[in-house]
């Protein structure tokens, strides 16, 4: 391979703007790119292999997140076994978007611009990315790709994978495991089928006559039973349409009891108030006497007044004499009380041995013995004159020989039978109404009677035609007893033949499936047939290309003479067609 042009744009912080490299104008013998750091050396090597395989070496992000202006791109011209190609991404690093284009010589597009056609063009060209790092001079700063920095099992399985190719093997033993695999599947569930077929086809059916004929059965049963509830409707419609008739015939019956009962009440109040009549006027003879009574109890009630006037004067003067005999015997209380000071201070006088004369006759205690000896005899003539002026007062008391609290209380019970009396006389005055009032009550007593007796012989006529439907109501409930009871039967003759219908469905459906499912079992032991074969061919073919086979070979083949790697496949591919034939 050989590099001819490299033009970059806005790849990293060293080519924000657009620059072009003419390798082919540099000449022959450039052997290094020498700058200081920063520069871009790194880039400008990594953007060789960015614009062949969309990635800078030796770095996990993608070429977007290096990106340095709106539109970025890479073109790369190079020549491969005198074969010119050009290639060119451009990047979107908004939308994280790339087109990779590759161009022959004459500038016609290779590839449309999608990554898998690209990386097929490239793979074809140059190889693929690991290999193209361990052949190229060209490395990043931290040396990924080099060889000799790798470990020993990193190294044999790179010298495995790359050098001698055998990852196309690999890919074809895994492939053809994972087809084993889903073969293998697909015969478990064609297996699963089978067994599940071969169960229908084995399974006893019914026999569809039997069904036919419980069905015939049922449906003629369900006929009579229906004929029958017909004819059982009809008689509960005769019924229904007689209790129609009688309904009215009741309801005037039930009125005419009513206006019956509501005349025998009228009857029995007007009886009542006749008989009130008669006795008001039983009593007429005994209210005759009241004139006379109302005159005599008049009288008493008028003398009563005049007692108690009387009695209730002399009351007053009675309580004036008393309270006048109590106040004198009160003075009298108090003089009595005074004479016996004036008689103890008197007495002092008498234990004094100048007898209240002489030179002591000035001590005021002989003074007031003297004085009340004086004052005694005053006091004795007063109290002896109120003790006769209160013999006096008493003498002047007079005996009443009736309260007039006992005259008054006689007085309102004279009072109450006056009332009484009014009473009594105006009941004597409306016995002028009663008598005629009685002759009215009897002639309405009698009209009702009339009333009644007529009423009593249109109800004998209403019941004598309802004693026609005396058994309407047992009968008819009999007959909705049976249109009950063949409903029922009905629905369960009903509920048999929709069983029997879908036994019968059932019975044909499994038939119609058994036939199928003998035409299906044919074809799935076909399928089953294949389906293993198959299994067999993908199983030999990851065998035969495993590790343990033809890889071993192309391995071994490296160090001693073995046949050519399109020798031994089309040996395993020879081997399965017999297998598959056999």
């Amino acid at each position: 391979m050989r590099l001819n042009c490299l033009r970059l744009r806005g790849i990293t912080e060293a080519f924000p703007n657009e620059i072009s490299v003419d390798f082919d104008a540099l000449g022959p013998g450039l052997i290094a790119l020498v700058g200081e750091n920063g520069a871009g050396k790194s880039t400008l090597i990594g953007s060789v292999f960015a614009a062949l395989f969309r990635q800078l070496p030796g770095q996990k992000r993608s070429l977007y997140d290096f990106a340095t202006h709106p539109e970025p791109e890479i073109e790369l011209a190079f020549s491969v076994n005198g074969a010119c190609y050009r290639s060119l991404l451009k990047l979107d690093p908004r939308a994280r978007q790339m087109e990779s284009y590759l161009f022959d010589r004459e500038g016609a597009p290779l590839t449309n611009g999608k990554k898998e056609p690209f990386d097929a063009m490239i793979r074809k060209c140059t190889g693929t990315s690991p290999g193209f790092l361990l052949a190229s001079i060209f490395s990043s700063q931290k040396r990924t790709g080099n060889f000799l920095s790798l470990e020993r099992s990193e190294r044999k399985e790179l010298f495995i994978r790359e050098l001698l190719g055998l990852d196309r093997l690999r890919l074809i033993a895994a492939t053809a495991k994972e087809k084993a695999d889903e073969s293998s599947k697909r015969v478990t569930g064609v297996e699963g089928q089978r067994r599940s077929l071969m169960e229908l086809v084995s399974a006893e059916v019914e026999d569809p006559a039997i069904v036919e004929a419980e069905l015939g059965s049922v449906s003629s049963k369900l006929q009579n039973v229906e004929a029958e509830k017909r004819h059982a409707e009809l008689r509960v419609l005769e019924l229904e349409a007689a209790e129609a008739n009688r309904r009215p015939l009741m309801a005037e019956a039930e009125t005419m009891r009513q206006r019956l009962r509501k005349t025998d009440a009228e009857i029995a109040e007007a009886r009542r108030r006749i008989a009130e009549d008669e006795g008001l006027m039983a009593q007429g003879k005994a209210l005759s006497t009241l004139v006379e009574r109302g005159s005599q109890l008049a009288g008493r009630i008028e003398e009563l007044h005049r007692r108690i006037q009387e009695t209730q004067t002399l009351e007053v003067s009675n309580r004036e004499t008393e309270r006048t005999v109590q106040a004198l015997e009160a003075e009298l209380g108090a003089s009595g009380a005074e004479i016996e000071r004036l008689r103890v201070e008197r007495e002092e006088l008498s234990i004094v041995p100048c007898g209240g004369r002489g030179p002591y006759a000035s001590c005021p205690k002989i003074r007031r013995a003297v004085e009340a000896g004086e004052k005694i005899p005053t006091l004795e003539g007063e109290v002896a004159t109120l003790q006769l002026e209160a013999e006096v007062q008493r003498a002047s008391l007079v005996q009443i020989a009736t309260p007039s609290s006992q005259l008054t209380q006689t007085l309102e019970n004279c009072e109450r039978e006056r009332r009484a009396l009014d009473q009594e006389r105006r009941r004597y005055e409306e016995l002028r109404a009663v008598e005629a009032r009685r002759d009215e009550r009897l002639k309405a007593q009698e009209r009702l009677g009339q009333a009644r007796a007529e009423l009593a012989e249109e109800l004998a006529k209403r019941e004598a035609a309802l004693s026609a439907f005396s058994e309407l109501d047992p009968v008819l409930r009999a007959a909705r007893r049976r249109v009950d009871d063949l409903n029922g039967l009905i629905a369960s003759f009903r509920r048999e033949r929709d069983t029997l219908i879908a036994r019968q469905a059932q019975i044909n459906q499994r038939r119609e499936q058994r036939k199928a499912a003998r035409s299906r079992l044919g074809q799935i032991e076909a399928e089953l047939g294949e389906e293993k074969t198959e299994v067999e061919d993908f199983t030999y073919l990851a065998q035969v290309f495993g590790p343990d086979g033809i890889q071993l070979c192309e391995i071994q083949g490296r160090d001693r003479k073995s046949p050519p790697l399109s020798t031994l496949c089309w040996r395993a591919a020879s081997t399965t067609s017999s297998r598959s034939a056999s």
